[in-house]
């Protein structure tokens, strides 16, 4: 079983849309899938069309260590457990070394009961990053073509490397994946021709897919649906379909 984390240290690179898709594929595709959000924003679990009040959330689950009905069935074929704007918190309250292992610890017993776990991650560091660094087996890599997406990316290079060091030293980074990829621009150009380099500093290469940007990525956003639930034909459904079978064929799914 593989626990893919999703994470850039920027937010708006697609991570959200990126895991919704992917959990969403991989389901049709016969797999056992849990999704979860960490991030206090909720995204996922609002497009997921899940709770996250009233219900045990991660916030339930990493800080009052409370396994009791987190995860939640979702219309998509796919379960979730929900982010929780207490999250937020977390930092504050999970600040020793130990508990960056909480969620890895949590997570034991998911292990037998579903093919692959797909972790939402905050776009900052902190505890709950690496947190779900140290649970994961994969990092995915989502970026747009700005300089500030690529400095997130320089960031979190020095967040794998001491969770490889420290924590997790089988995480392995399966790409970099081109997010809302549209009409080249001189600066575009400039990132796009600067992503090997960024990749290396992952110890990965940049993927062979890219996803193009496209209206329907935030119309489903406002249906509150994965993307290719709202439309499997556009573009970057194409794409995600495309990125789904590229990283089953590099075993990271």
């Amino acid at each position: 079983m593989q626990i893919l984390a999703i994470a850039n240290q920027k937010g708006g690179v697609g991570k959200t849309t990126t895991a919704c898709a992917l959990a969403y594929i991989a389901a049709q595709d016969g797999k056992r899938v849990l999704l979860i959000d960490a991030d206090a924003q909720c995204n996922s679990t609002d497009t997921s069309r899940a709770q996250s009040d009233g219900v045990s959330t991660l916030y339930d689950l990493i800080v009052n260590k409370d396994n009791t009905d987190c995860v939640q069935h979702t219309d998509f074929g796919y379960d979730i457990i929900a982010g929780d704007p207490l999250l937020r918190d977390a930092d504050k309250l999970l600040s020793g070394f130990a508990d960056v292992f909480v969620l890895r610890e949590q997570l034991e017993a998911a292990r037998f009961q579903y093919d692959l776990i797909i972790i939402d991650t905050p776009p900052a560091l902190g505890t709950l990053l690496m947190a779900s660094l140290t649970a994961a087996t994969k990092v995915l890599v989502p970026m747009t073509a700005d300089r500030y997406s690529a400095q997130g990316i320089s960031r979190l290079a020095r967040s794998v490397a001491d969770t490889q060091k420290y924590t997790n030293k089988g995480l392995e980074c399966c790409g970099v994946l081109l997010t809302r990829r549209s009409r080249p621009t001189v600066l575009s150009r400039e990132v796009e021709a600067g992503l090997p380099d960024l990749a290396a500093q992952l110890g990965t290469i940049v993927l062979n897919t890219a996803i193009r940007e496209t209206v329907r990525v935030r119309e489903a956003q406002a249906a509150r649906k994965p993307l290719l639930a709202w439309d499997e034909s556009c573009t970057a459904a194409q794409d995600y379909r495309a990125l789904y079978a590229e990283l089953t064929e590099k075993g990271a799914l």
